[in-house]
C-alpha cells in the first residue's frame, strides 16, 4: 500500500501542482521516504525517484528565495560573553567541509544549535551567519528554515553538525537523516568509576 501511495503522490508531482505548497510536497515526500525505509519497502529506483522529486522540488524552492534574503551580520561574542555563556574563546566552531549546498560544521561545547528552542549559549546560527554570505548560503539566515542546520547537539556536548546551505543541501540532508543513510555515534568521557548497577544519569 505505501509503495502504491508513493507511486501515486510521484505521478501527480508536477510545478504548477507544488507552487505556493513546496514545503508541504517536500514534507510529505520526505515522509513517504522514512516510512518506505522504515518499513523495508523502499525498492532502488523508488527510492531513486522520491530523492529525485526531492532534488527537483527543492531546487525550485531555491530558485524563489534567490535574492529575497537579507544578510545578517551578528557581532563576533567577546572574551568575557563567550566565558559567561560556557563557551572557551579560544575554541570557537569551525567549517571542517563546505560545499556548494551544505557544510559540516565542528561544534564545541557551549554553543547552542538554535535551530528550535534557544537556552543560554552562543548560538550557532550566529557563528554560520558571520561566516557565510546570504548569497552563498541562504538558508543560514532563515530562522524559519532552522538556520539550515537538519538535527542538533545539546550545548554542552560537542560534535559535528550538518547544515544545507541551500534547500537543495536542507532537503538532501533530511533525505539521509529520514532514509537512515547517516549513522550517529555518541561517545561520553567519564571520570572516575561508575556503579555497574547505575541505569539513568540525570
Amino acid at each position: 500500500l505505501l509503495v502504491e501511495i508513493a507511486e501515486a503522490l510521484l505521478k501527480n508531482i508536477s510545478r504548477e501542482e507544488a507552487f505556493g505548497k513546496l514545503e508541504e510536497v517536500l514534507t510529505n515526500l520526505k515522509a513517504m521516504a522514512w516510512a518506505l525505509n522504515f518499513g523495508g519497502s523502499a525498492s532502488e529506483e523508488l527510492d531513486q525517484a522520491l530523492l529525485d522529486a526531492i532534488l527537483r522540488l527543492a531546487q525550485q524552492q531555491d530558485v524563489e528565495l534567490k535574492g529575497k534574503v537579507t544578510r545578517l551580520t551578528p557581532c563576533i561574542p567577546s572574551r568575557e560573553e563567550c566565558l559567561e555563556r560556557g563557551a572557551d574563546p579560544d575554541d570557537p566552531p569551525s567549517i571542517l567541509i563546505d560545499l556548494p549546498e551544505l557544510c559540516v560544521v565542528h561544534k564545541p561545547p557551549g554553543w547552542e544549535v538554535d535551530s528550535a528552542d534557544v537556552g543560554s549559549g552562543l548560538l550557532l546560527s550566529e557563528f554560520l551567519q558571520r561566516h557565510f554570505g546570504a548569497a552563498e548560503a541562504p538558508l543560514v539566515h532563515c530562522a524559519e528554515h532552522q538556520f539550515g542546520m537538519v538535527h542538533r547537539l545539546d550545548r554542552v556536548s560537542s560534535g559535528l553538525l550538518l547544515v544545507g546551505k541551500t534547500f537543495q543541501g536542507f532537503h538532501f540532508l533530511g533525505w539521509q537523516l529520514n532514509t537512515g543513510r547517516l549513522e550517529r555515534e555518541y561517545i561520553v568521557l567519564a571520570h572516575g568509576w561508575v556503579d555497574p548497577a547505575l541505569q539513568i544519569i540525570d
